[in-house]
């Protein structure tokens, strides 16, 4: 599980997972802006006393620089989208493949809904648990590390996957088979 690192004058927190002498550290520095280049150094000293390998992900570009201070190179992940959906029109060039998309999903029949565990019945709930479940296995078998990435990616995981927020993409109207999902952990 996570382990928590604390500086040792309080202002900072950062949460690590360890397996063996490697140490994953995801997402940015939890201190005041001015502790937060300390709090890193201390971490990566104290990892270091320990003997571990360390690396850090999910590091935002206005705290990049003190990574690459203490001798970390970067590796771009991916990128965060975050669309402001009171304001974004998906008007214009750039929204047209989602446009596009979408119209065709709609024309095929297929309907995306949120699947909420308290509007459904204990036996639809463990259907669309279970197809959900054949559906990313179906997408594990065919990635190279054939297992789920936990640390970077999440999991599945029965006792949560209630508490997240579910959406599901359904054929036939959105009567038939689930044809995608996605699960989101709420901010």
């Amino acid at each position: 599980g996570r382990q928590e690192f604390w500086s040792s004058d309080g202002t900072g927190l950062r949460s690590y997972t360890r397996r063996g002498r490697y140490v994953l550290v995801g997402g940015g520095l939890i201190a005041p802006e001015n502790h937060k280049a300390a709090l890193a150094a201390e971490f990566l000293q104290f990892a270091n006393s320990q003997g571990w390998h360390v690396s850090f992900h999910g590091i935002t570009g206005d705290e990049l620089p003190i990574f690459q201070e203490l001798g970390f190179q970067s590796t771009k992940w991916g990128e965060e989208a975050v669309v402001d959906l009171a304001t974004c029109t998906f008007k214009g060039r750039a929204y047209r493949w989602i446009r596009y998309e979408a119209s065709r999903c709609t024309r095929q029949g297929v309907r995306a809904v949120e699947a909420v565990r308290s509007e459904m019945s204990s036996d639809e709930w463990d259907r669309m648990y279970h197809d959900i479940l054949e559906i990313s296995a179906d997408w594990l078998a065919h990635k190279p590390q054939r297992c789920e990435m936990r640390f970077l990616e999440g999991r599945i995981d029965g006792h949560e996957i209630g508490v997240r927020r579910v959406f599901v993409a359904r054929s036939d109207e959105g009567r038939g088979r689930i044809e995608a999902f996605v699960d989101c952990t709420p901010m």
